[in-house]
């Protein structure tokens, strides 16, 4: 039987991206909208923690409805988009992750928000028990 575990979005994750080489759909000359931003997020945590993931359900939690609607359905009429949702199926298909995104508030999603915002003080208020120290992209996936 798998498990399933959930993820909110975090901050950084465009940063970390950088160093990891997984910027493709977003060279092409596009604007980097939201949702693509939104969306890029989602791969990250699966590149990141793919290995921890493998043969498990996901859901994630987004506040972006576009980004929630072009997963969930696997469409999207933006280019960049598709080729971001082309990039999660290989990936979840190669590790066994069945996935779905789910649409959170903005009221209901303080802890990201406090995250994304730098707010320490509110993210710990709201999240006692996250762990203290975080990891570097870069000892993680390697430098690129």
């Amino acid at each position: 039987m798998k498990q399933e575990l959930t993820l909110a979005r975090t901050s950084g994750a465009v940063g970390a991206t950088r160093r990891c080489g997984l910027l493709g759909p977003l060279r092409c000359g596009n604007p980097v909208t939201v949702t693509l931003k939104e969306l890029f997020r989602i791969i990250v945590a699966i590149e990141i923690w793919g290995q921890v993931l493998k043969n498990r359900r996901m859901r994630f939690w987004s506040n972006n409805l576009a980004v929630v609607n072009a997963v969930n359905s696997l469409s999207s009429f933006s280019l960049p988009v598709l080729a971001l949702l082309q990039h999660l199926v290989l990936r979840c298909l190669q590790l066994d992750i069945w996935f779905r995104v789910r649409h959170v508030s903005d009221v209901d999603n303080k802890v990201a928000d406090a995250s994304s915002h730098s707010q320490m003080e509110l993210f710990w208020e709201l999240h006692p028990w996250a762990e203290g120290t975080g990891f570097s992209c870069q000892t993680t996936c390697g430098s690129s």
